[in-house]
């Protein structure tokens, strides 16, 4: 039986780098999703039809832990991975993070208004076919104010289509960041797409980065055990780098 994930895995997320604009899009039978290394782009003319998944999965995850899947010969064994430091040394980044160390770190996407990195896990096979899931890292700049993240926030989880919530909060440089993303479709049925205000700065010159961490995933077509077992470590891995965030001493934000 083909998994009951299939639907669900193959949409994809889209946010915009300015407004922030998340949309979920349905593929057809004959379509690849991509990695999203072009989902982003700031010339991006038009948006498809916003599209809810739905599922009757109630698997969930525990967060940011290296996860094994049941069995030594999982076909999701390759995503697996202990969490190890991405080096942002140099880089525009006003955080750190970690990722899991069996995926492989990419290019920064160009054309982009901040840094945008993809981070790729190994293959896995599906009837032969070698697929893979994404973690889309990005920074926008300029800065934001607080009066203009509230404002953000406010247009996000108000709008009529796809409005985020506040799913989760972390702590980062001592401030509590409130965490966005879709309220209502269990956690472990699709690719997750979180965005996030991270502080930078002190006192009166304290400013926030607007954040995105979304999951590209070209893994469907399993059997349902199979499929849970990829989704989970696939959301794991996003996990991983979203609540290992923490200020970067080495950012170059202040020169670019």
């Amino acid at each position: 039986m083909a998994s009951r994930h299939n639907a669900v895995t193959r949409r994809r997320f889209v946010l915009g780098t300015v407004g922030v604009t998340a949309v979920l899009a349905g593929c057809s039978e004959n379509e690849t999703p991509t990695d999203g290394d072009d989902t982003d782009r700031d010339d991006e003319e038009s948006t498809p039809t916003p599209e809810r998944p739905t599922s009757s999965s109630t698997t969930t995850q525990t967060a940011g832990d290296e996860t094994t899947p049941e069995g030594p010969q999982s076909v999701c064994a390759p995503l697996a991975g202990s969490p190890t430091a991405y080096d942002v040394s140099g880089t525009l980044y006003v955080f750190a993070f970690d990722y899991p160390e069996t995926w492989t770190i990419g290019e920064p996407i160009p054309g982009q208004s901040g840094r945008f990195q993809q981070i790729t896990s190994p293959p896995v096979s599906v009837n032969g076919d070698p697929r893979t899931a994404t973690v889309r890292v990005g920074q926008t700049v300029p800065a934001l104010s607080a009066s203009e993240v509230e404002a953000e926030k406010e247009s996000l989880t108000t709008r009529d289509v796809d409005a985020f919530a506040v799913v989760d909060e972390q702590t980062f440089d001592g401030e509590r960041v409130d965490v966005l993303g879709f309220p209502d479709i269990p956690p472990s049925s699709y690719p997750p797409a979180y965005t996030l205000y991270i502080p930078y700065g002190s006192g009166d010159s304290r400013e926030y980065y607007r954040t995105s961490i979304v999951t590209y995933s070209d893994v469907y077509g399993l059997e349902d055990q199979d499929s849970d077992a990829c989704n989970e470590l696939i959301r794991s891995g996003t996990e991983t780098v979203r609540r290992s965030l923490r200020p970067n001493p080495e950012t170059t934000v202040d020169d670019a």
